[in-house]
């Protein structure tokens, strides 16, 4: 029990220092502006961003199994070994980064609504990644890669057109054609994606 409890408490140490690295690495170059702004939001952004929200989601299942008494310990492995208790909270800390971003770097405006939803289905699909490295008996990793990295190329796509494509005609078509895309990515994970026998 002690092991277990020791080995627990490594993987969230590991995981917070993780989530520390992308934080300095989102301030250093973003925050403190050693990229331009531009750059930042197409090539660097969306990938950390999505491994931020991915490594912040392990992170708070981590210190509830940490901290959780055996039954409810118990019970929790048992959701967690279904996809949608982790698409459920992919959908959560999505929908928290989302409105934080909006309420720091935005206002509470409607036009605000899409790219919340988005961070919302984007953090959903890099947990469902997530779960699948966890319970699959193959494919694990690349399971993992494909979910973050689709993940992160539709936040790229949606970058596109809300930062660098705003000031044309086609910023409309773009960001629909980018939202559709998102939704419809998600639905197939929602019915499609399951577990290799």
């Amino acid at each position: 029990m002690a092991q277990s409890q020791s080995k627990k408490f490594i993987w969230v140490i590991l995981t917070l220092a993780f989530l520390i690295v992308l934080i300095f690495i989102q301030n250093y170059f973003y925050v403190q502006g050693h990229m331009d702004a531009n750059h930042y939001r197409l090539f660097l952004g969306p990938f950390l961003e999505e491994a931020l929200k991915g490594d912040a989601l392990v992170f708070i299942l981590l210190v509830m199994l940490f901290s959780a008494n055996p039954k409810f310990e118990e019970k929790l492995l048992q959701k967690l070994v279904q996809k949608k208790y982790w698409l459920i909270a992919g959908v959560l800390v999505g929908l928290f980064f989302g409105l934080y971003e909006t309420i720091v770097d935005y206002s509470l405006d409607l036009y605000r609504l899409i790219p919340t939803l988005n961070h919302v289905f984007w953090t959903a699909i890099v947990a469902s990644g997530i779960w699948f490295f966890m319970y699959a008996h193959k494919h694990k990793f690349e399971g993992l890669v494909a979910s973050y990295a689709g993940a992160s190329l539709l936040h790229v796509f949606w970058n596109y057109h809300a930062y660098v494509q705003n000031k044309t005609g086609s910023e409309f078509t773009l960001g629909a054609i980018s939202f559709l895309l998102t939704v419809i990515s998600l639905l197939i994970i929602w019915w499609r994606l399951e577990l290799p026998k």
